[in-house]
Protein backbone atom coordinates (compact mmCIF):
# COMPACT_ATOMS: atom_id res chain seq x y z
CA UNK A 1 0.00 0.00 0.00
CA UNK A 2 1.18 3.47 -0.78
CA UNK A 3 2.01 5.32 2.45
CA UNK A 4 -0.17 8.45 1.98
CA UNK A 5 -3.17 6.20 1.28
CA UNK A 6 -2.43 4.19 4.42
CA UNK A 7 -2.26 7.45 6.40
CA UNK A 8 -5.56 8.73 4.98
CA UNK A 9 -7.41 5.45 5.47
CA UNK A 10 -6.27 5.15 9.07
CA UNK A 11 -7.21 8.75 9.98
CA UNK A 12 -10.63 8.46 8.32
CA UNK A 13 -11.34 5.27 10.25
CA UNK A 14 -9.92 6.37 13.62
CA UNK A 15 -11.56 9.81 13.56
CA UNK A 16 -14.83 8.54 12.03
CA UNK A 17 -14.56 11.02 9.17
CA UNK A 18 -16.59 10.97 5.97
CA UNK A 19 -14.84 9.17 3.13
CA UNK A 20 -14.93 12.47 1.21
CA UNK A 21 -12.04 13.61 3.45
CA UNK A 22 -9.75 10.78 2.33
CA UNK A 23 -8.29 12.81 -0.56
CA UNK A 24 -7.65 15.83 1.70
CA UNK A 25 -5.76 13.63 4.13
CA UNK A 26 -3.80 11.82 1.43
CA UNK A 27 -2.69 15.13 -0.06
CA UNK A 28 -1.77 16.49 3.39
CA UNK A 29 0.69 13.65 4.01
CA UNK A 30 4.18 14.90 3.24
CA UNK A 31 6.88 12.25 3.59
CA UNK A 32 10.59 12.97 3.48
CA UNK A 33 13.15 10.23 3.20
CA UNK A 34 16.59 11.56 3.94
CA UNK A 35 18.52 8.68 5.45
CA UNK A 36 19.04 8.03 8.20
CA UNK A 37 15.78 9.90 8.99
CA UNK A 38 12.22 9.37 7.87
CA UNK A 39 9.71 12.12 8.53
CA UNK A 40 6.03 12.73 7.95
CA UNK A 41 4.19 16.04 8.23
CA UNK A 42 0.44 16.47 8.07
CA UNK A 43 -0.20 19.82 6.42
CA UNK A 44 -3.73 19.94 7.88
CA UNK A 45 -2.63 19.86 11.52
CA UNK A 46 0.98 20.93 11.03
CA UNK A 47 2.14 17.97 13.10
CA UNK A 48 5.46 16.33 12.25
CA UNK A 49 6.70 12.87 13.12
CA UNK A 50 10.14 11.45 12.53
CA UNK A 51 12.33 8.51 13.35
CA UNK A 52 15.58 6.88 12.46
CA UNK A 53 15.08 4.80 9.35
CA UNK A 54 16.90 1.78 8.05
CA UNK A 55 15.06 1.89 4.72
CA UNK A 56 12.57 -0.83 5.64
CA UNK A 57 8.93 -0.74 4.66
CA UNK A 58 7.97 -1.92 8.15
CA UNK A 59 9.52 1.15 9.81
CA UNK A 60 7.85 3.42 7.26
CA UNK A 61 4.45 1.86 7.96
CA UNK A 62 5.01 2.18 11.71
CA UNK A 63 5.74 5.89 11.34
CA UNK A 64 2.66 6.38 9.14
CA UNK A 65 0.49 4.57 11.70
CA UNK A 66 1.87 6.69 14.55
CA UNK A 67 1.28 9.90 12.58
CA UNK A 68 -2.24 8.83 11.57
CA UNK A 69 -3.17 8.02 15.16
CA UNK A 70 -1.82 11.38 16.34
CA UNK A 71 -3.65 13.21 13.57
CA UNK A 72 -6.93 11.44 14.36
CA UNK A 73 -6.51 12.37 18.02
CA UNK A 74 -6.02 16.05 17.13
CA UNK A 75 -8.96 16.08 14.71
CA UNK A 76 -11.37 14.47 17.16
CA UNK A 77 -10.17 16.49 20.14
CA UNK A 78 -10.31 20.01 18.75
CA UNK A 79 -13.14 22.14 17.39
CA UNK A 80 -10.54 23.72 15.13
CA UNK A 81 -10.84 20.66 12.86
CA UNK A 82 -14.64 20.35 12.99
CA UNK A 83 -14.76 21.11 9.26
CA UNK A 84 -13.14 17.71 8.65
CA UNK A 85 -16.43 16.06 9.68
CA UNK A 86 -18.38 17.72 6.86
CA UNK A 87 -19.13 15.94 3.61
CA UNK A 88 -17.98 19.11 1.74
Amino acid sequence: MHLPERFADRVVEAAALPSARRDDLRESCEITTEPPELSLTCSITGSSYERAWDGSELQAMQLVDEAADGTAFLITGSRHYAWMHSQR
